[in-house]
This record gives structure tokens, sequence and C-alpha cells, in this order.
């Protein structure tokens, strides 16, 4: 469980889970359940954002869901 409050302009929260070995693994399927209690801000100057990304070993890391305002 990650919980943010308040961070203000220009703050981010970020979360990182463990290390999943997924080798000899297939068909490996991404899932995150997501919600927010009050409104976020959808436009403007305080505009609230949750970007999701995975990562495979040490390769770049890839953005695979983006959400802005009530989720």
């Amino acid at each position: 469980r990650f919980k943010v409050n308040n961070t203000g302009k220009d703050k981010k929260g970020i979360w990182t889970s463990e290390s999943i070995d997924i080798k000899g693994k297939n068909d490996v399927n991404i899932s995150v359940l997501l919600y927010s209690i009050g409104d976020m801000e959808d436009t403007g100057e305080n505009l609230d954002f949750i970007d999701l990304y995975y990562k495979i070993n040490e390769e770049q890391e890839v953005r695979f869901s983006k959400n802005s305002g009530t989720i």
C-alpha cells in the first residue's frame, strides 16, 4: 500500500515494488489496483497524475498506464 497526501506543487510520491522473478514464466500480466479518495485536479497548474511503469532487468522503464484527474 502506498498513500500520498497533499504533496504540493512539483512534488512526487514514488513507490517501487520488490523485484519479482519471472524467469521461466510465460504470459506474464501486470495488474494494479488504483483508487483515490477525494478529487484529483485534472487540469491546470496543480495537475494530479499517476503514471505506472515496469522494468525488466536493467532495461529502460516502460510506462504502461497514464492517468490524471479522478481515478
